[in-house]
């Protein structure tokens, strides 16, 4: 962890945000679904349990977040945002597709992770440094 980047640790800790933002996010709704059919069963709000904190990112994420983006903004100016993938919002680089309808490209992992995205729609991958 000591070798990495400032850049590969910023987006590691956004990593492991992220990921702990879809299983707090989850745990939330598994509650709000389990009283829900309690309540249908049974109809006794003394069965119910106590919703979990709501799902947020955490301050040390929102700082690091500030920071990243304010190291952007400082370099280029502008948050260019046609450099990034629109779905993990990192640089364009790697192998990319690129939408034959709204010409935004985007990292082929990305687009194999995203449901409801037709491949068919996407041009031939393409290699960017």
């Amino acid at each position: 962890y000591s070798q990495m980047t400032e850049t590969e640790k910023d987006n590691d800790a956004f990593d492991i945000a992220w990921d702990d933002m879809g299983r707090s996010i989850k745990l939330y709704l598994d509650t709000i679904d389990i009283n829900i059919l309690t309540l249908l069963c049974t109809r006794d709000i003394t069965k119910l349990y106590p919703l979990p904190e709501l799902p947020s990112l955490s301050n040390e994420f929102m700082n690091t977040y500030r920071n990243v983006m304010t190291k952007y903004s400082q370099e280029k100016n502008e948050y260019d945002v046609s450099k990034f993938c629109y779905f993990c919002h990192r640089q364009l680089k790697g192998l990319l597709v690129t939408c034959k309808y709204c010409k935004k490209s985007f990292h082929k992992k990305c687009v194999n992770k995203e449901r409801g995205w037709c491949e068919a729609e996407m041009d031939t991958p393409k290699t960017s440094n």
